[in-house]
């Protein structure tokens, strides 16, 4: 049998305006709409979030979020409608037997976690004391809705809005703590979207980061966004915190979620928002397909990353081309006799993808100019040299730490660099290393190659991008 509304909140009191008030074009009172979140590792919808929704004379459905957040409606309305929708949403989750089982994403203006007191009043008066705060907490109308329903505050997320969390931020940051305290969850919602500061993400440590969609679909078209996603989500996972994206519509942005290390996905492609729950907490087949297509390419892609560096090593030893660079770099004039020889000894392969060659010592500084490997207009070969980069200090890079630990572990004396993204060509690139003696010193080659070619089928077809 469903629960029945609370009797210990004056709700009806205050919900005889109905929507035509506000907005001509809706009737009668706001109600909650559900969108399914479903996780990449469960392979299920494990939550929903609360959307408002009302109707319009014409009997369709229409989003609230306009209303809620148009200057026009006064906070109290806002305020009233936002507790209504919560109310339903909660019983409804009660009454779905999901209560123990699944998640409930509610969306929380930072205003309204201060809105601890009965909601009957007028003119309520926002608690300004952290310790008025805490103490008021308990009594505050969502505690009071999950005890009157019997829902434990532990299936319970609460979304905050990353941009809206300039009001008083050490007060709602307490507030966190505190409803934290209690067994709430919290989601720092449209992460990415206006003035993101990376302080918030420790001063809340938020159990769920939702990716601000447009932050997304321009990680599609640019790798600087990409890498910038990328990153994210790496610090997201070493907080301990889950990456959910939001809005998705196309298979493409799940591809592209997927490949930044999303876990949790939400929008019209994976569930539509309906007024109650699904039936069954199973993804959809469609979403199934795609995950399955998503390892299969990233493993197709790591074997020919893996395929590519073989080739290039295969090829630089068969050709001992470590003999041909100690001479290339007896001399650094930029096109000299060594240099232009050395062009007739590289494969097709090395041609098109190598960038730039160099030496650095054991020290980690670069002791030779750049030599970037240059194709003309008219499909020549050359080498140009930039002087600027002789004497970098790279001890500090990835590259180089991690060939000084293999060299002791693994007794190696070439490898090559895990990905990364040249700043000046937006390309993605490795850097195989090489160790030899040069003039009875060791010396590090390093060669930089292009891998874009092996990174770009997975994101999203640029044409799409608006």
């Amino acid at each position: 049998m469903e629960s029945q509304s609370m009797t210990d909140l004056p709700r009806r009191k205050f919900l005889s305006p109905d929507l035509s008030e506000f907005d001509l074009d809706l009737i009668g009172q706001p109600f909650p709409f559900f969108q399914p979140i479903i996780s990449i590792e469960d392979k299920k919808i494990i939550g929903y979030e609360v959307l408002a929704r009302g109707q319009t004379s014409l009997g369709k459905v229409r989003s609230l979020g306009p209303l809620l957040q148009s200057p026009s409606v006064s906070e109290y309305d806002k305020r009233i409608i936002d507790h209504t929708v919560r109310e339903e949403a909660l019983r409804k989750f009660k009454a779905s037997g999901l209560s123990d089982s699944s998640m409930l994403f509610l969306n929380i203006h930072p205003h309204r976690l201060l809105d601890t007191i009965e909601i009957e009043a007028q003119d309520p008066l926002f608690v300004t004391g952290l310790e008025a705060a805490a103490k008021n907490i308990e009594n505050s109308p969502t505690i009071k809705m999950l005890r009157h329903y019997g829902i434990s505050p532990s299936h319970i997320i609460l979304e905050i809005t990353e941009h809206e969390f300039y009001y008083e931020p050490a007060l709602i940051t307490h507030l966190v703590k505190c409803y934290r305290d209690l067994g709430f969850s919290i989601a720092l919602d449209d992460f990415g979207s206006g003035a993101s500061n990376l302080d918030r993400l420790g001063e809340i440590h938020p159990e769920f980061i939702k990716l601000d969609l447009n932050l997304m679909r321009k990680g599609f078209s640019r790798n600087t966004f990409k890498e910038i996603l990328r990153s994210i989500a790496n610090l997201a996972e070493k907080l301990g915190s889950r990456i959910l994206v939001e809005g998705i519509e196309h298979e493409n942005e799940i591809i592209g979620s997927l490949d930044i290390g999303a876990s949790l996905l939400q929008g019209f492609y994976t569930g539509h928002p309906l007024p109650d729950f699904l039936s069954g907490q199973d993804i959809q087949e469609n979403v199934l397909t795609l995950l399955n297509h998503f390892r299969n390419t990233k493993l197709k892609e790591m074997k020919n990353l893996l395929s590519f560096q073989k080739a290039l090593s295969d090829h630089y030893f068969s050709h001992h081309l470590a003999d041909k660079f100690l001479a290339f770099f007896q001399s650094e004039a930029p096109n000299d006799r060594c240099k232009t020889e050395i062009l007739s000894f590289f494969s097709p392969l090395w041609k098109t993808h190598l960038r730039s060659v160099y030496l650095i010592n054991s020290l980690g500084i670069q002791r030779s100019p750049n030599f970037n490997f240059v194709q003309s207009p008219d499909h020549n070969f050359y080498w140009n040299m930039d002087e600027r980069q002789k004497g970098r200090d790279l001890s500090m890079k990835p590259y180089f730490l991690q060939f000084l630990a293999r060299i002791d572990i693994n007794d190696t004396h070439w490898f090559f660099s895990d990905p990364f993204l040249d700043i000046k060509t937006a390309e993605t690139r490795v850097t195989m290393v090489h160790r030899f003696r040069f003039y009875d010193r060791t010396k590090l080659l390093c060669l930089d190659f292009n891998i874009s070619h092996l990174h770009d089928p997975l994101w999203h077809n640029r044409s799409q991008v608006q």
